[in-house]
């Protein structure tokens, strides 16, 4: 029997990510899913976060940011279809933390603000800061 299976990390304007690999960590919006070869059917909604992938056992996770979205299990076939996701090595830190800091400002300091994007916008920069591993 198999031990792989095909994942695609697919954005509206590019395909991240398209191979077989053993196994693959994604943020569902209850906690983490862990998919193997030969799981069982699933949908489920993606929150902003860490995609991990592993494509043979016998080494490291590979790392993407995700901001959210699908994951579609089916067959053996794993698709997850996010707004953006970058791999670790691609993420700007500064840019990432530039961006942090103005939601956290806006939630601070403006009173229009619209609290679910600035919200939103923090947990993506987060998400990106994870990705790198960033403690900071």
């Amino acid at each position: 029997m198999a031990r792989s299976f095909r994942l695609r990390v697919v954005t509206p304007t590019k395909v991240v990510f398209d191979e077989e690999v053993e196994m693959v960590i994604a943020p569902g919006v209850a906690g983490e899913l862990a998919i193997m070869a030969h799981h069982i059917a699933l949908a489920t909604a993606l929150k902003p976060g860490v995609i991990k992938i592993r494509k043979k056992e016998d080494e490291s996770f590979e790392r993407l940011s995700c901001t959210g979205g699908f994951l579609h299990v089916l067959n053996n076939d794993v698709q997850l279809l996010t707004d953006a996701s970058e791999f670790a090595s691609e993420i700007d830190v500064g840019r990432a933390l530039k961006a942090r800091q103005r939601a956290e400002e806006r939630l601070m300091h403006d009173d229009d603000v619209d609290v679910m994007r600035a919200k939103l916008a923090i947990q993506r920069a987060l998400a990106r800061l994870k990705t790198v591993e960033y403690e900071g």
